[in-house]
């Protein structure tokens, strides 16, 4: 019991110090992005080719830890901030989520059904963020397929209702399946792809939260499925 209390408040202390840290990377942060967008507009003329590519690299990379100071920043607040628990309508929630999404669809061919959907108790903003998460992924990682094919759905099982986010993408190794939950663990293959490594270990927590829990099932090569079950 000891040792659980404290693990506790060593997890808690780590997840102040992510929540510190990260709000302190920000306006470093924003002022190289601005320096370097001044140097681009206003000295861009003067500037060699070569130099205006490294500037464009410097703008990149802060904008790349911009985002994944903002996904530690997430994994923070979901334990940090009560749960605002309301009734969801999650076909609705699941179809925003779809629509915020268009950019990452466009010139590909990408076919997302929504199966029917139950409404549930929960916090909304923290529900969504799992259900986009998801799409990423599925959208990210059936990038190499001419056509993909995700399927959103949920079925009753004996513990209430279980949901999933199906797709045809590239799939992973099953002994893989629970490391891909953890922080900036990734699967094998995912390496090539652009990715924080945060997004899942977020759904996990969130989930979780809900008490609830997040498993995975795939093949290498044959798409991946993410099941996740909650207290509604």
């Amino acid at each position: 019991q000891r040792h659980s209390v404290e693990l506790e408040e060593i997890n808690t202390e780590l997840e102040s110090f992510t929540h510190s840290a990260s709000h302190d990377l920000r306006t470093p942060l924003r002022f190289m992005n601005r320096i370097a967008h001044q140097l681009l507009h206003e000295h861009g003329a003067e500037l060699t080719p070569e130099a205006v590519g490294r500037v464009k690299m410097i703008l990149k990379s802060t904008e790349e830890m911009g985002r994944l100071v903002e996904k530690l920043l997430q994994i923070a607040r979901v334990r940090q901030e009560p749960l605002n628990r309301r009734r969801v309508d999650l076909q609705r929630l699941v179809n925003e989520a779809i629509s915020q999404l268009g950019d990452e669809m466009d010139g590909r061919q990408v076919e997302i059904t929504v199966d029917e959907l139950p409404g549930c108790h929960a916090d909304r903003e923290l529900l969504k963020q799992v259900f986009m998460n998801l799409l990423q992924n599925a959208l990210k990682f059936t990038r190499p397929r001419d056509r993909a094919v995700i399927q959103i759905g949920h079925e009753m099982t004996g513990d209430g209702g279980t949901y999933y986010v199906r797709d045809n993408g590239i799939g992973f190794e099953m002994d893989q399946s629970e490391s891909i939950f953890l922080m900036f663990s990734r699967a094998s293959k995912a390496h090539s792809f652009d990715g924080s490594g945060i997004g899942l270990a977020l759904v996990k927590r969130i989930i979780e939260r809900h008490n609830g829990r997040i498993w995975a099932e795939s093949e290498v090569d044959r798409g991946a499925t993410f099941f996740f079950t909650f207290d509604t």
